[in-house]
């Protein structure tokens, strides 16, 4: 037995030197990222962990050779799954018979290049040694010690406050503003001492322009110079809890914010933008339940004023949930369902089921977050919102940042808590007016457009970066395109829209009078590499 552990921890050594080598060049060609420390070791601890137990099973060291075309094998699924399967969930039996099949044929090319393939690596007691400390060394890189800065608790006067973001939540699909599912119900108990806004609207209809309105960050400025920053300054410590990965990757997107959470264990930050980062994203991505809990564990032992902003994600593609009326459906699970993409009735039906339990889920995972805030037992201020909505087969587009339809930016939106005057708005509002508001709660004033007490503003702008831009005023919304001429709608009370340019084209020139569509956004600066794959995994990139 001594012998067999010798030789699978001296051939443990040479697997785990392969993949990481491998891995890093995986990284490289597929990602265009430049190896770094944490996926390399991440790598080398697959490798080793999977060559050790080959050894203790087999009796004998794990062959270089075969690791290495086995590695190259696994690596490849990624960009099979990826890029060739696109939207295809993984777990689906198109996707396991494809990966089945590309192993297949690296095993077999492991077979055809026998005995060269099988022939094990050096053993001896001191590559056995090398390889332990490699392994510990490893591990205590990966797994031990503190990567995140906590934010410090500081001694201001303002109340706590509470942004919830919800990321793809569009108005019509909240039970609280006459949805029939029961999608609202976890925050049902909050709305008696609400303030409802019933027609909001964001900004923009994709995650990046939206949140840089609602942190009130001009177009083409700095993504650090909203207003989480300025809260610092006011003796708040700020948070920003999201698995989005527009909104969770390194600086700049820490968007000035003091400390950045996922719900994911802190080693996974370390192998971030890697291919093994970007597989575990996918089988195990973290969910607004995760981040509720690292609520909870923030929060203990501060005293002083605390801004936690939290972006969350469940109702965002791929729909994982199961459907929110239990109901079992005939067909394909469509977990990611593309634009134009032909689907039965029935289909389309569950991906609706399934994205109205997100919403479900996410009002829970908000739910406990309001209720950890309230256990401090300070004043609190919490904003609830959504970054934009979602096209769920109107014309049979899906997904969002494709348009300015009224499904893409008709949002919930309400105040509840310190300083708020409860009711149901009808005026117009929209989710820039949240810079203002919070700034305000903070400095203990009211704002002009403050959403603690606003009975609806003129006007609501926005529009698709270096493509398109939206003006709304009363019950008109005009827009204007880089390939498209001018378009004026009619809005009605229940989201109805008529096309009524034609029969108004003196009042769509006047409404688009000094509108303007604004540069692209992010600049190209502001998204670094290692986010490129996350993003495309979510549907983001092509």
């Amino acid at each position: 037995m001594r012998q067999r552990l010798i030789s699978a921890a001296s051939g443990a050594l040479w697997s785990g030197v392969v993949c990481a080598v491998l891995g890093a060049i995986g990284d490289f060609i597929v990602l265009s990222r430049i190896p770094a420390q944490g996926p390399f070791v991440f790598y080398f601890l697959a490798g080793w962990l999977g060559g050790f137990a080959y050894g203790t099973l087999s009796g004998a060291a794990a062959p270089p050779v075969g690791t290495a075309i086995l590695t190259t094998g696994f690596l490849s699924l990624y960009p099979l799954n990826v890029s060739l399967l696109r939207g295809e969930p993984w777990t689906s039996g198109l996707s396991i018979a494809s990966d089945v099949l590309l192993l297949s044929l690296f095993l077999m090319l492991i077979y055809s290049l026998r005995p060269w393939s099988y022939r094990s690596a050096p053993v001896g007691r001191r590559s056995a040694v090398v390889g332990v400390v490699a392994l510990a060394t490893s591990a205590g890189i990966l797994f031990w010690g503190s990567s995140v800065q906590p934010a410090p608790d500081k001694r201001g006067d303002g109340p706590d406050i509470l942004l919830i973001v919800l990321d793809c939540v569009r108005r019509d699909h909240v039970s609280f503003l006459g949805y029939s599912r029961k999608t609202g119900e976890p925050f049902e108990r909050y709305l008696a001492d609400s303030r409802i806004y019933e027609r909001a609207y964001s900004t923009a209809s994709w995650t990046v322009p939206s949140s840089l309105d609602i942190l009130g960050v001009q177009r083409g400025q700095d993504p650090a110079s909203g207003f989480p920053a300025r809260l610092a300054s006011l003796g708040y410590a700020t948070l920003m809890l999201t698995n989005n990965p527009h909104l969770a990757g390194p600086p700049p997107q820490h968007f000035g914010f003091e400390e950045k959470q996922r719900s994911v264990p802190e080693w996974r930050y370390r192998i971030g933008g890697s291919i093994g980062a970007n597989v575990l994203d996918r089988i195990r991505g973290g969910n607004d339940r995760g981040l509720a809990d690292n609520l909870v564990t923030w929060i203990v032992g501060r005293k002083g004023p605390v801004y936690v902003h939290a972006h969350l994600m469940n109702a965002h593609t791929p729909f994982k949930f199961p459907p929110i009326d239990k109901k079992s459906r005939p067909g394909r699970r469509i977990e990611f369902p593309m634009p134009g993409q032909v689907m039965t009735e029935t289909e389309a039906d569950s991906i609706v089921a399934r994205y109205d339990e997100g919403i479900r889920t996410a009002f829970a995972a908000a739910w406990r977050m309001i209720e950890t805030m309230r256990s401090r037992h300070r004043p609190l201020l919490v904003l609830l919102t959504a970054d934009h909505g979602e096209l769920l087969g109107e014309s049979r587009k899906w997904f969002h940042g494709i348009g300015l339809d009224e499904e893409l930016l008709r949002i919930p939106l309400l105040a509840w808590g310190e300083g708020v005057t409860p009711g149901r708005v009808r005026g117009l509002a929209s989710n820039a007016q949240l810079a203002e508001t919070i700034m305000a709660a903070a400095r203990g004033e009211t704002a002009p457009r403050d959403l603690r007490t606003s009975s609806g503003i003129d006007q609501v702008e926005g529009g698709l970066p270096d493509d398109s831009a939206f003006r709304i005023r009363g019950s008109h919304k005009v827009v204007i395109s880089k390939n498209a001429p001018i378009r004026l709608y009619l809005l009605d009370e229940r989201g109805g829209v008529s096309d009524v340019t034609s029969a108004k084209p003196k009042l769509a020139k006047l409404l688009s009078a000094g509108l303007t569509i604004s540069g692209a956004s992010p600049p190209p600066q502001y998204l670094d590499e290692a986010t490129i794959e996350a993003l495309r995994s979510l549907g983001y990139i092509k």
